[in-house]
């Protein structure tokens, strides 16, 4: 039976991600709590970004991965991103773009880390979940217009 493939367009957006760094980490692994074995991983994302120049930005991922109850590890990471605008931009709606677009450029970084780091202190490997970017876009730009 032969497989069916389907064409994919790529669109490019106005945004485009030119380097990536480890900007900086920690990380402490505990004894795993007695129990029954269920624990809930709390994952916080903060981001924040500069206007470099007219062309180009630099965004920043923080990612906090702790437990609401004592849990067996702590993480906190920040990736580094710079990016570049196709000119067409205001400094306005390129800081606001670039803030938009950390957590999709930035977070599958932060997975690759997260699962390889758990798995190297000894635990089962852990996935960030995956998600929406659309309504991840539209909750926080819902959030943000209620805080002005």
């Amino acid at each position: 039976m032969e497989e069916v493939w389907e064409y994919y367009k790529l669109i490019r957006y106005n945004i485009q991600l030119e380097n990536v760094e480890l900007f900086s980490m920690e990380c402490e692994s505990f004894n795993i709590p007695e129990g029954d074995g269920s624990i809930s991983i709390r994952i916080g994302l903060e981001i924040r970004s500069q206007i470099l120049d007219e062309d180009t930005a630099e965004i920043f991922l923080r990612t906090t991965l702790d437990f609401e109850d004592d849990g067996p590890f702590y993480i906190k990471i920040v990736y580094r991103g710079v990016c570049s605008q196709n000119g067409n931009l205001t400094e306005e709606e390129f800081k606001s773009q670039a803030e938009d677009q950390t957590v999709p450029l930035l977070l599958p970084y932060v997975r690759e880390y997260v699962s390889d780091v758990i798995t190297r202190m000894g635990y089962p490997p852990y996935y960030l979940p995956t998600m929406d970017v659309m309504q991840s876009l539209a909750s926080n730009s819902k959030r943000s217009q209620q805080e002005e």
